[in-house]
């Protein structure tokens, strides 16, 4: 046991010995490489420096070839690459190897740069134009009209067969003293290199990451054998856990990078230790808050406080704040402390963010719906009721006073009928599941037909329509019923909402992608806080107004969900004072 130590101690000196030895060769290498080719850069510098001397003490102002014969001198002198370049624009004025007029200006390059600060300036790379790596060193220069910047180039692979040498020099010296190595510990060696090398080999296997290897030889020693079998228990267990941590991780960095919620974690002392994409969007203009204070970072005065709470031993907080940095969304807050170690105090904070804007929009939008309707059924079932009641009372016994009371009942009860057609048509609308039946529609000759259709109604009786039909038909493919529809809508609200005096214009654009249709009036305008929700339901911007002029308040909402269902828009620009243009948009079918 003591021989079979000792042979091994052995080995491993002689193997560190020549180890150590490779080592410093190869670091000998790497300092001679190093000093070498910085004494070459100050030589070329130096020579840049003395060629520099020449041109300025010997400049010709008037010669325009002076400096490309000097430069080829220069060149022919010292077997380099002499270049010279304009300081004032970086343009090459002559150049030993390469035709100056179609280089490409310098001003860019890492030497030509320095050297334009005034100090020189050197580097190695590879030369698209000589088509092979250069050493180049380049020196500012001035004559009495020229100021200029020296540029000499030393090909590479010269400085390169050099060092070559040196280390096939060295490499030489490693394989004769690994050849001395091998010859005197060989002997000792052979044993103890082919169980090692399978151990080192598998376990440098597994290191890696291939966790499935195993060794599998037979040792007689019996050190290696154990060694071998707890190598292989070792292996098994890492890829056991390794596997199962891969997996929960996974499935834990998927849920939370997915997850609609945002969720933020912070630690006790306010450093945010993780945050999912989603609470990055709700919460941070710095998308890198990782390891930051969360005072420092987090957008919302509400949360920091919330978070602050809970580092001073609060309880689970349930709360909602706005976001008013992104149009005031409602986020439901639900923070509370947690332990990220099993058998550890709570250490961190963690927060779950909810975005309930849509939820709270829509709940107030089915408030104020049913707000609406029961608005709009109160008023003329009142009328109704009210009149109904005195003409049952037999107070009403002049004939012309009764047919007037009748004649309100009749007007209310139409003006229900039309409340309760446009709900079933919205209604349809939204709720449609048929295709829509598209055919071949002269969208001119629609526009011509709806106008005549809207000027034999009474209240549009003393209004001025204006349409130019186009000179070509206008076809596209989409739904008669519906542009109709549209047109009627739109045009009913600009006659509602214009003087009389005041012409509507109604306006048709073709574009390559779609056609848009305007309706445009010179009515009061809508206010610009208001035009995101004309086509509400029922949403009025001056309601006492809207209750005189008649309506159910649902015409453009039907507009904008009939735009859509055709797969087009609607929208309105608008300025008070000046009028409105209500528009919408159909696709073209290919």
């Amino acid at each position: 046991m003591n021989k079979s130590f000792h042979r091994r101690l052995t080995t491993n000196f002689i193997v560190t010995i020549v180890l150590f030895l490779c080592l410093n060769l190869l670091i000998s290498y790497f300092i001679f490489k190093d000093y070498y080719v910085s004494e070459i850069k100050e030589n070329l510098t130096h020579q840049a420096y003395l060629a520099a001397d020449i041109i300025s003490s010997t400049y010709i102002e008037d010669d325009d070839n002076y400096l490309q014969q000097i430069s080829n001198k220069i060149a022919r002198d010292t077997g380099l690459r002499v270049t010279v370049i304009d300081a004032a624009d970086g343009n090459v004025m002559a150049d030993s190897g390469f035709d100056s007029h179609i280089m490409e200006p310098h001003k860019s390059r890492p030497e030509i740069f320095k050297a334009l600060k005034g100090e020189s300036g050197t580097d190695i790379r590879f030369s698209d134009t000589a088509g092979q790596y250069l050493l180049y060193a380049a020196i500012p220069f001035k004559t009495d009209t020229f100021s200029g910047v020296l540029r000499l180039a030393k090909p590479l692979k010269e400085i390169q067969n050099v060092l070559l040498k040196i280390m096939l020099l060295l490499l030489l010296t490693i394989v004769l003293t690994g050849i001395a190595a091998f010859i005197i510990s060989s002997a000792i060696a052979r044993r103890l290199a082919l169980p090692l090398a399978e151990i080192t080999e598998s376990v440098e296997d597994i290191a890696r990451g291939n966790f499935s290897r195993r060794i599998t030889a037979q040792f007689k020693d019996h050190e290696f054998e154990g060694l071998s079998a707890a190598v292989n228990n070792m292996a098994e267990y890492i890829e056991d856990y390794l596997h199962l941590t891969t997996e929960v991780k996974s499935q834990l960095e998927a849920l939370l990078e997915n997850t609609v919620n945002g969720i933020l974690m912070v630690d006790l002392s306010g450093r945010i230790k993780y945050v999912n994409p989603v609470a990055k969007e709700l919460l941070f203009a710095d998308k890198d808050p990782l390891g930051r204070k969360h005072a420092d970072v987090i957008n919302n005065y509400e949360l920091i406080e919330i978070i602050d709470r809970l580092r001073n031993k609060a309880d689970l907080i349930k709360t909602k704040i706005k976001l008013y940095c992104l149009g005031e969304k409602i986020i439901d807050v639900n923070a509370l402390m947690i332990s990220t170690a099993k058998g550890k105090q709570n250490d961190s904070i963690l927060v779950v963010l909810n975005d309930i804007t849509g939820i709270t929009h829509l709940e107030q939008v089915r408030k104020d719906f049913v707000a609406n309707v029961t608005h709009e059924l109160k008023t003329p079932l009142a009328s109704i009721s009210g009149f109904a009641e005195t003409m049952l009372s037999g107070k009403v016994d002049d004939k012309e006073e009764f047919r007037e009371f009748s004649q309100i009942i009749y007007n209310e009860t139409q003006r229900l009928t039309a409340l309760i057609n446009d709900l079933f048509e919205l209604s349809r609308i939204e709720n449609a599941v048929e295709q829509v039946s598209r055919q071949e529609v002269d969208i001119g000759a629609v526009i011509e037909d709806t106008v005549k259709l809207i000027l034999k109604k009474p209240e549009a009786a003393d209004h001025r329509i204006h349409f130019v039909r186009p000179s070509q038909p206008v076809v596209i493919l989409t739904e008669h019923n519906s542009i109709v529809q549209i047109m009627i809508n739109l045009l009913d609200n600009a006659v509602k909402f214009s003087d009389p005096k005041e012409d509507i214009r109604i306006v048709l654009e073709e574009k390559p992608e779609e056609i848009i249709v305007s309706v445009i009036d010179k009515g009061e305008g809508i206010p610009e806080k208001e035009q995101g929700r004309v086509f509400e339901r029922f949403y009025r911007v001056d309601q006492a107004r809207s209750r005189k002029t008649g309506g159910t308040g649902l015409g453009l909402s039907i507009v904008k969900h009939l735009a859509e269902r055709l797969g087009g828009r609607a929208g309105v620009e608008s300025k008070p004072g000046e009028g409105s243009r209500f528009y919408f948009s159909i696709p073209r079918q290919s």
